[in-house]
This record gives C-alpha cells, structure tokens and sequence, in this order.
C-alpha cells in the first residue's frame, strides 16, 4: 500500500522482519506511565480509557526548518535510526512529504493501548505532519484498534469548531484544547487496521480518532511508535 491521497502516506512492511522484531524489543525496555499520571492530559477523553506512554524526545534532523526530507545515508546500529531511515528513503513518503510545513525536529514516543483504550476526533496543530508505526508483533481484526482518518476534502471544507448552541457544547468546551475537537460536520474518511510493520504519516490539520481495542484482545495491546514532523515549542493539541 502507497499513499491513499497527496497528504496521506501507507506503507506496509516498511522494515525488514529483523528490524521490526528489535524495535518491538526496544518497545519492550522502555518505561510507560498513564496518560494522566502527571495531570488530566485533555487530547485523551475522560471517556477514553486510560493508555499508557513513555518519555517523548526529539531528534533534530534540519539546522533550520525546511519541508524537504535529508537523503537516507547508511544503516545505523540503532533500530530506532532504521526506522526513520527507511522512512526517509521511500520515494512515495518522500513525494507526499514535499507538501509539509517547514519543519525541524522529529518528536516521539512509545504508546501502549491496552482493551477498552481508544482517542476520540481530534485534529493536531502546531505541527507540520504526524506519524504512526505499529509496533506489535501480530494483530487480528477483531481486536479493533484501527485508527479513523477524516477525508482532507472533507476537514479542508469544514469550519473549526463547527456551529452549535453554547449549551450544547457545554462540556465539549472542556476539552477546547483539542483542535478541532468540536467540529461537527460529517463526511467520508479511511480506516487503517494497525498491522504491525506498517508506518501511516499524515498532514496536520487531518480529524483522526483511534478506535476502542477491544476486549477480545485479551494481554494483548496495540503498541506503536508515534510522533510529530515539528518545530519545538510551536505544538498544539
């Protein structure tokens, strides 16, 4: 699977078998707190059920931001490197990445999605794009966990915030945070399972949502890599 539209990119089996099994053993050795440990973090819903995170970094990759992608030089020793080098080496990533913001700095983490987690519709700003890469070493289709993607056509169209009486939005107002959270239009969109070895990127300002994992997952739990194409400092939720 390539791109499904110029600000959305797929691809599946992106690493080699090896590379994937040593990054699902990095995820394995980091240290996850629950999203609100630290505070009520108002991008997660209190109706989302509690995941788990572990401590975001940075890596610079332009001395100044810019929208084009460095060229992929050789195989690091680190897993982690292989991974953004794989990505950065995709001719079609390196297609649909020519229409992002100016950017500096990749931001990431590990997220751990145990059952009855999910991320309500929400839209990130202050970022030039997003990325996903499902870690897990298998999945089946009646574990849920798929991550909802609004058509562009559909956000591009669409008012922030929408039109609603205030009392209706009485409580959706709490989360304000959220960007776009609010926004009531309906349209069409894409579904993406979580298949493991596959890595999603898309635009900032695109509605997404995480759906439930389902109890049928029993211990397993929907994990991935996750993070932003960012300037630090310019973020919003």
């Amino acid at each position: 699977m390539s791109s499904l539209h110029d600000s959305i990119f797929v691809a599946d089996n992106l690493l080699p078998q090896q590379d994937h099994a040593a990054l699902w053993e990095f995820f394995s050795a980091q240290s996850f707190d629950r999203v609100h440990d630290g505070g009520l973090t108002r991008v997660y819903r209190l109706t989302d059920g509690e995941s788990w995170i572990s401590s975001g970094h940075y890596l610079r990759i332009h001395e100044e931001p810019a929208s084009d992608v460095p060229p992929s030089g050789g195989i690091s020793e680190n897993p982690l490197m292989r991974l953004f080098q794989a990505m950065f080496a995709d001719e079609r990533f390196r297609t649909v990445a020519g229409g992002f913001a100016p950017w500096s700095h990749l931001s990431f983490n590990c997220s751990l999605y145990p059952p009855g987690c999910a991320l309500g519709w929400h839209a990130d700003k202050g970022h030039s794009a997003a990325f996903i890469y499902y870690v897990h070493p298998q999945w089946r289709d009646s574990w849920g966990g798929e991550l909802l993607l609004q058509s562009p056509a559909t956000a591009e169209g669409a008012e922030e915030g929408g039109a609603t009486s205030c009392a209706s939005m009485a409580h959706d107002d709490f989360y304000s945070p959220i960007s776009m959270a609010r926004d009531p239009a309906l349209g069409d969109g894409y579904y993406l399972a979580p298949k493991p070895n596959r890595l999603v990127v898309f635009r900032s300002g695109i509605r997404h949502m995480v759906k439930r994992v389902e109890p049928s997952a029993g211990e397993a739990f929907r994990a991935s890599i996750s993070g932003f194409f960012t300037i630090p400092g310019d973020e919003q939720r």
